[in-house]
C-alpha cells in the first residue's frame, strides 16, 4: 500500500508542477494579448481609416479616429491589467514592471547612443523600425498608467491595513 501511495504522490506532484507551469505561460500570453493586441487593431484602423468610414458614416464625427481610439484603448489595457493585478493579488506588478523597464532601457539606449556606432545592431534595427516604435509607445502608455494604478490601489491597501492595526 506505501508503494502506491508514493507513486500517488509522485504522480500528484508531477501533475502540481504542470498545472503551474500552465498558469504561468496562460498569464504571460494574456498580457501578451492585452499589450499586443491593441496596438495591431489601430494600425488596421490607421491602414484602413477610409474604408471604415465609407462603411460606417457615423465615424465621420468622431475627430481623429486613430489617435482618440489610441489613448481610450490604452486606458482599457491599463484598467484591464489594474484589475487582473487585483484578481492576482499582486502578481502582475512584476511583469508590468519588467516590461516598462524592458522599453525604458531601449529607448535609453537609443537616445544615450545616439551618434555612435557602438550600439547593438539588433537595438538600432529595432529602434528605427517605426512599427516597433509605435508598439513601444502603445506599451509605455498601458503599462505606465496601469503601474500609477496599481500603485494607488497598493497605497490605498497598504494605508488601510495600517489604519485598522492602530
Amino acid at each position: 500500500m506505501k508503494v502506491n501511495n508514493e507513486i500517488s504522490d509522485k504522480t500528484s506532484q508531477e501533475l502540481s508542477k504542470k498545472i503551474l507551469a500552465a498558469k504561468i505561460i496562460l498569464d504571460l500570453l494574456i498580457f501578451l494579448a492585452i499589450t499586443t493586441a491593441l496596438p495591431l487593431i489601430i494600425v488596421y484602423l490607421i491602414n484602413n481609416q477610409k474604408e471604415i468610414i465609407e462603411k460606417y458614416p457615423i465615424i465621420k464625427n468622431v475627430s481623429d479616429l486613430p489617435y482618440d481610439l489610441f489613448y481610450i484603448l490604452s486606458g482599457v489595457a491599463s484598467i484591464l491589467i489594474i484589475i487582473w493585478h487585483i484578481a492576482s493579488k499582486g502578481e502582475i506588478k512584476h511583469i508590468n514592471d519588467a516590461i516598462l523597464t524592458l522599453i525604458t532601457a531601449i529607448a535609453a539606449l537609443k537616445i544615450f547612443n545616439q551618434d555612435k556606432e557602438s550600439i547593438s545592431l539588433i537595438i538600432s534595427s529595432l529602434t528605427n523600425n517605426q512599427g516597433f516604435l509605435f508598439f513601444c509607445k502603445q506599451l509605455i502608455i498601458i503599462c505606465g498608467f496601469a503601474k500609477v494604478g496599481i500603485s494607488l490601489f497598493e497605497f490605498a491597501k497598504e494605508r488601510i491595513k495600517n489604519l485598522k492595526t492602530k
